[in-house]
């Protein structure tokens, strides 16, 4: 019985304690980072309803530091996570701190103390690739050579727009493809730039030269293509102007007529 008795004594004990248990805080950092990049360390707090964190960055560093204290508006737990980025400046190492202190809901309160370091090696060398391994044109073959960055094509006069495609020699390198959204009649140029991880640029330009539509000596055949005006549709009218003169001389000899008979008749 006195077993039993001294069980759920403890038991009535850890309660209060458990329930009065302030809240917790954590930091996380990078284990190591190049000279010349950004480091951040995240502090998160948790199960906490007020809280007044610094992180500071030292060291290897011009420094960083800011401050996070706030509380719930219900009063109630939450969970948070600060962050703060240093620039690291040289080889060595940046220290992180995180300092002040955080309070749970029933008034629990605790001191953060928090310290985590950054060992700041030699930054390596970006690849200079800035060459394309592959370029293709939709329908079209060329005789691609990466070294070579000018290409010419024809189209036809209905076609209004090609697709391009572009592989970067190297996996750290981005390829911007500038290309209008429609093709116009005569020249056009389509851009490839592709831009190496240390910034270097190579561009490749496609010319494409649109045809004019070929017009027939009497007919004047205008192309589906909002890219036809009167400018662009220049060939012979003369045959449609002579009909148009005909028929309005057979009108008028027609209605001249009529008015004649009219008159004569009354």
């Amino acid at each position: 019985m006195k077993k039993i008795y001294y069980i759920l004594l403890s038991l009535i004990l850890l309660i209060p304690a458990a329930a009065s248990a302030a809240g917790a805080a954590s930091m996380s950092v990078p284990s190591s980072a190049e000279n010349g990049s950004n480091v951040t360390a995240k502090v998160t707090v948790s199960g906490v309803a007020a809280w007044n964190v610094k992180i500071t960055g030292s060291g290897a560093t011009s420094g960083c530091s800011s401050v996070f204290a706030d509380v719930t508006i219900d009063a109630k737990n939450t969970t948070k996570t600060f962050s703060v980025t240093c620039r690291a400046t040289k080889e060595g190492t940046i220290t992180f701190t995180a300092t002040g202190d955080i309070t749970s809901q029933d008034g629990a309160n605790s001191a953060v103390s928090i310290t985590k370091n950054v060992n700041i090696v030699k930054a390596r060398e970006r690849d200079t690739e800035s060459r394309l391994s592959s370029l293709t044109i939709e329908n079209k073959e060329i005789d691609f050579d990466k070294d070579t960055t000018n290409y010419t094509v024809e189209v036809d006069y209905k076609v209004e727009s090609l697709n391009v495609n572009a592989n970067a020699l190297s996996d750290k390198a981005r390829v911007t493809i500038n290309n209008p959204e429609y093709l116009k009649f005569g020249e056009n140029t389509i851009t490839v730039v592709v831009t190496s991880e240390s910034g270097a640029e190579k561009v490749y330009t496609i010319n494409v030269l649109k045809k004019e539509p070929v017009l027939d000596e009497e007919d004047c055949v205008v192309p589906e293509t909002p890219e036809c005006t009167d400018i662009n549709c220049e060939c012979n009218n003369t045959p449609y102007i002579i009909t148009i003169v005909l028929e309005s001389i057979v009108l008028v000899s027609l209605l001249g007529y009529i008015i004649y008979d009219k008159k004569i008749k009354k």
